[in-house]
């Protein structure tokens, strides 16, 4: 079946949208886990598109720049559908037992304008280097002044991990049970504001969490941080039920210093794994980056390491990169068709505006132009099943997958750019248009088949 839809509008063909739940055995989330995917209530498996917003909040005064409606119309023309939320403890409770109201209310009104435009959220508590004064996350009570005495700042920034007060400031956070509740008191307070609004996915709990005394402590993510996000985990259930929680392995992982966290089994249908990526060739300032894609996907392998062949789902919270260093649109392109093939959600690093850097955006607002070919392809956003194949091609434009229909359930695709597309579905008939909003287009499965689509510019 070969049918054509235009981006903004369709035709009288539209039909109600079917919203029935085939799950036979009973759930008890919004967002899960079941069979190694990121799924809905209903069992459609969810690929996410996202990315970070808003890098630049980090450093401004309310650690909040709220996006503008024209914003939100640049990404979703991108095809993304999933956005990283940054938070700050400091933001949260810049005294001790203090919450900020006024941010709070704030935060939840960013949150309210992406989800109102249809965007899925991951909340993510960010931190750099601790906090203050050597970078985001935890305001100045945090840390006992004596700790951070005498602290000298080097370059590049995250070699300031390796610094003695830096350290401290983490040791001392891990060692003490009183400071870590506030944390979680902190993450409580965020989620109670902006549940139940159901384009809450779930929670990233810890950015890149720095192990201090424990780096190259191949048990410390086992024995020191998973049980620190099972607290944190309960704790935000108990206001917010049904979600699910990302979790960032330590800097051990990264250096290859760490056994991966083994979920327990009351956790494995609300945990998802989500380590972040930078090859050194985007990362650092002056490199080139001159691999093929076989390499890159080898170096993702390496990076992803025993979580590779977890039983838990993966997510790519960061990756990115320089987009001004040498070769970077063939990395864009490479890692973009990767991300499809191996059905891996991820958030790019990062939205805000700067013709230079790590952003996804010209200093105009426009999407920059290294971007252009693997952010024109349609997104598998929500599906029946997982899919058995996706093969992108970035020189046609289009997307090709595989998978099962079953009764009840739905496709849903983001539909970038601003032409027509064409579906050839086959077997004919195994899809019908249930409706489209925006950019989101919405198909119902017509009974049970193995369907096949081919997704392409007109």
């Amino acid at each position: 079946m070969r049918v054509f839809f235009v981006v903004f509008a369709l035709t009288g063909l539209l039909m109600a949208c079917s919203s029935t739940n085939p799950v036979e055995e009973p759930v008890d989330y919004i967002y899960g886990v079941r069979d190694g995917q990121l799924v809905d209530a209903a069992g459609h498996v969810l690929f996410l598109r996202g990315i970070n917003v808003r890098e630049d909040a980090k450093r401004h005064e309310d650690h909040l720049i709220p996006t503008t409606i024209n914003d939100r119309i640049e990404l979703k023309a991108a095809g993304i559908n999933s956005v990283r939320l940054l938070t700050h403890w400091q933001a949260i409770m810049p005294e001790e037992d203090v919450l900020d109201a006024v941010y709070l209310d704030a935060f939840a009104a960013e949150f309210l304008r992406l989800a109102d435009d249809g965007f899925w959220i991951v909340i993510d508590m960010h931190q750099d280097l601790w906090g203050e004064p050597f970078g985001d996350g935890g305001a100045d009570w945090t840390c006992p002044a004596e700790l951070k005495a005498g602290y000298e700042p080097t370059t590049p920034w995250w070699t300031n991990y390796t610094s003695e007060q830096v350290r401290a400031c983490y040791d001392n956070f891990w060692e003490t049970a009183a400071l870590q509740q506030k944390w979680i008191d902190a993450w409580v307070a965020v989620a109670a504001k902006v549940c139940p609004n159901e384009r809450l996915l779930g929670f990233d709990l810890f950015n890149e969490p720095f192990p201090g005394a424990g780096l190259a402590d191949l048990s410390w993510d086992a024995e020191v941080l998973y049980p620190f996000y099972q607290r944190t985990m309960t704790a935000i259930e108990a206001v917010c039920p049904g979600r699910v929680f990302f979790l960032e392995p330590s800097m051990n992982h990264t250096l290859g210093q760490s056994a991966p966290m083994q979920v327990a089994t009351e956790d494995a249908k609300r945990v998802v794994f989500s380590p972040h990526f930078y090859p050194s060739s985007v990362h650092e300032p002056g490199e080139s980056y001159t691999d093929t894609k076989e390499e890159l996907n080898t170096a993702l392998s390496r990076a992803l390491g025993d979580y590779a062949s977890s039983s838990q789902p993966l997510w790519l919270g960061e990756y990115g990169g320089l987009t001004t260093n040498d070769g970077f649109a063939d990395y864009a392109d490479q890692i973009g068709s990767i991300l499809f093939e191996r059905g891996l959600g991820s958030a790019i690093w990062a939205f805000n505006k700067n013709d230079g850097g790590f952003s996804f955006l010209d200093a105009s607002g426009d999407m920059k132009s290294v971007f252009e070919r693997s952010y024109a392809l349609p997104v598998p956003s929500r599906l029946p099943s997982s899919p058995t194949k996706v093969e992108p091609n970035l020189d046609a434009g289009s997307l090709y997958l595989e998978f099962a229909c079953k009764p009840n359930m739905q496709a849903e695709f983001m539909l970038p750019g601003s032409g027509t597309w064409t579906f050839d579905i086959q077997p004919e008939g195994a899809l019908s248009v249930a409706g489209q909003d925006g950019r989101r287009l919405t198909l119902d499965c017509v009974g049970t088949s193995d369907a096949t689509m081919d997704i392409r510019p007109k």
